[in-house]
């Protein structure tokens, strides 16, 4: 399984934290930040696609997951704007939205403990 991390210039230190906190449990998973042209290079039925985002990039995230859902990739979605409104990012399109703490609730999910 990938999970990919979309890369911004504002999401870097979050991605940090949750790529340590990935690989210092040793889950069987590849995890990378990546850019957006970079995603299609991973197979959708065993790629999820992480996001992170603050408020002021939600236009260009909408654009990004009607995008990604039509190609068939499981996305999730964390950081201050899903924090702030995780009903809006489901209705977007995310498969699963993370409130608050984004190391506790990505090994969560990726030991199977997938609630939206």
């Amino acid at each position: 399984m990938y999970i990919l991390f979309r890369e911004t210039k504002n999401n870097w230190y979050s991605i940090a934290a949750l790529l340590s906190t990935i690989y210092s449990r040793h889950l069987d998973v590849e995890a990378r930040p990546v850019k957006f042209g970079e995603i299609k290079n991973f197979p959708p039925d065993e790629t999820v696609v992480a996001y992170s985002f603050m408020s002021f990039d939600l236009e260009v995230v909408k654009e990004e997951v009607v995008q990604l859902k039509k190609q068939g990739y499981t996305l999730i979605a964390g950081g201050p704007h899903a924090s702030a409104d995780p009903e809006g990012c489901l209705g977007m399109g995310f498969d699963h939205v993370f409130i608050g703490d984004g190391e506790e609730n990505i090994l969560r999910f990726l030991m199977g403990e997938r609630e939206s």
